[in-house]
Parts: C-alpha cells; structure tokens; sequence
C-alpha cells in the first residue's frame, strides 16, 4: 500500500512494532509502513521487532531495535537444551612404574 501524503509516517523518537519484510544490500532489515521504507540494521526477514525510529527523510527512514518480540516469545517458551553424553576417561589408570620410566632413553 503506497501513501497519500508527501510527509513520512513516521518522526524522529517514533517507539513502532515492524515486521522485517527483505533485506537491503548491506544486510539491514527492511520494513514498510504505508509504502515508506524503513531501515533496521540487524534485523531479520521474518521477525517482529519494537524499534526507535532515529533518522527520518522524505522517501525513508532508519531505526533501531529495541526489542525483538519473536526472541521474547520464544524465550518464555525455550527449554534447556539436552547436554550430549561425555565419554568419562579414567585417569586413574596406571601409566607405568619408576622402573619403566628408568629404561626409557630420555637422550641423558
């Protein structure tokens, strides 16, 4: 959906909920809003974030997360991963004795 007014949507210090739709050639999220561009660094297709908008021009705009709301709801979802088995060694086990160790050449 493409906007009607020349003003963007949003201002400067603008808390918004965007939802990453692409991504831009230097990695940053996309988001729309009306038709009017968004950029978030480090945002992820896919996900739901709260960001701060923090540069505003006529045909885009920049903001900054905040929160990401996919990463919360899965955190009070999450479960400890299961730890893999551990082969235990024993280090216990007899190496050799003095007198074995005496008739190695140790180039004395």
């Amino acid at each position: 959906m493409k906007r009607s007014s020349t003003d963007p949507p949003v201002k400067v210090g603008d808390t918004i909920e965007l939802n990453i739709e692409a991504q831009g050639a230097k990695g940053d999220g996309i988001a729309k809003i009306d038709g009017y561009v968004i950029f978030v660094p480090k945002a992820e297709i896919g996900k739901k974030y709260q960001v701060s908008v923090n540069r505003v021009f006529p045909n885009m705009g920049f903001a900054e997360i905040i929160s990401d709301d996919a990463q919360t709801q899965d955190s009070e979802d999450e479960v400890e991963p299961e730890q893999p088995e551990m082969d235990v060694v024993d280090d216990t086990e007899d190496f050799g004795t003095d007198d074995e160790e005496k008739e190695l050449d140790w180039g004395e």
